[in-house]
C-alpha cells in the first residue's frame, strides 16, 4: 500500500472510530414512557398558545435530557397512578417515571434507578385546621392517591383516608370540604396553593416520618426514582444518566427551574 492509499485509508478509519466512539447507546430507538399527569410540579397538562395541551413538569425535562444524551425518542402513554405498574408489566411501555418512589414492596416486581428526587411529605389543609403533625392526623379524614406510600401511611397512622385515583381527585376533596387534609410531596403542595390562598401546607417532620416507618413499617421513602420491568437493559443506562446529571449540575437547573432553591 502507498502512502497515500494508506493516509486515506487511515482516514477512513479514524472516520468510524470517531463515528463509533460517538455514537449514543439508544441511538435510534422509539421508547413508550407511562405517565399519570396530574402531579405538578412533576407532571401536568398545559396549554399552550393555540389551546393544546402539552404535558410538562421537572419529569418531563429530565426524561428529555435523558433520551437527548442516550439517543431515542419516546411517546407518552397517560393512565392514572394505580395503572402505570400494569401498563409496565403488561409490556405495553417500557419505563415509567411518574412521581413513584422505590418501596420494597415494588421492588419486588419492578426495577427502580437511583432516585433522580428526593421528597418532604407534606400536608395540604385550609388554614386554621392545625394538622401539624403525625399526631394530628389521626382520626382526621385524609386524601392520598390510590396505590402510593402517602396512602399506606395515613391509614397507619390512624386517619380515616380517602383514597383518589389521582392527586386532582384528591385536592377536588379538599377543596369540596368532604377531607380535612391532602397527604403529598412538598414541591407539589407548594405549587397547588399558589392557586388557593385559602389553604396551607405543612412539612411533616422527618423523625416523626422515621418512627412511624419503624413501628408500623409504613414507609415514606422519601425519593423518587424511575420504573422498568425486572432485568430490563435501560435501567443501568438511564441512572448512569441521572448520576452524570446529577454531577454536572444539570439536575440542579431543572429543580430550580421547577421547584426553587437547589438546597442541596
Amino acid at each position: 500500500m502507498n502512502m497515500k492509499k494508506f493516509a486515506v485509508f487511515a482516514a477512513a478509519m479514524a472516520m468510524l472510530a470517531t463515528a463509533a466512539f460517538a455514537a449514543k447507546p439508544l441511538e435510534g430507538k422509539k421508547l413508550k414512557m407511562a405517565i399519570s399527569p396530574t402531579f405538578p410540579p412533576f407532571e401536568y397538562e398545559q396549554l399552550d398558545d393555540k389551546g393544546n395541551a402539552n404535558i410538562v413538569g421537572y419529569d418531563i425535562d429530565m426524561v428529555n435530557e435523558i433520551a437527548s444524551r442516550l439517543g431515542f425518542t419516546y411517546d407518552i402513554v397517560h393512565t392514572n397512578f394505580k395503572g402505570l405498574l400494569g401498563e409496565l408489566s403488561g409490556a405495553r411501555v417500557d419505563f415509567v417515571v411518574s412521581g413513584m418512589s422505590p418501596t420494597e414492596e415494588r421492588k419486588k416486581s419492578v426495577d427502580f434507578s437511583i432516585p433522580y428526587y428526593y421528597c418532604q411529605t407534606s400536608i395540604i389543609q385550609h388554614k386554621g385546621t392545625n394538622i401539624k403533625s403525625i399526631v394530628d392526623m389521626k382520626d382526621k379524614k385524609i386524601a392520598a392517591v390510590f396505590g402510593t406510600q402517602y396512602c399506606d401511611f395515613a391509614e397507619a397512622v390512624g386517619a380515616k383516608v380517602s383514597a383518589m385515583d389521582n392527586a386532582t381527585y384528591s385536592m377536588q376533596e379538599l377543596l369540596a370540604g368532604r377531607v380535612d387534609g391532602v397527604v403529598q410531596d412538598a414541591a407539589s403542595a407548594s405549587v397547588r396553593i399558589k392557586t388557593h390562598p385559602e389553604l396551607e401546607y405543612f412539612v411533616l417532620p422527618r423523625d416523626e416520618l422515621d418512627k412511624v416507618y419503624k413501628e408500623t413499617g409504613a414507609n415514606v421513602s422519601g425519593s423518587f426514582a424511575a420504573v422498568f420491568p425486572k432485568g430490563s437493559t435501560l435501567e443501568p443506562l438511564f441512572s448512569a444518566e441521572i448520576q452524570k446529571m446529577q454531577d454536572d449540575g444539570t439536575m440542579k437547573a431543572i429543580y430550580e427551574k421547577w421547584i426553587g432553591k437547589w438546597p442541596y
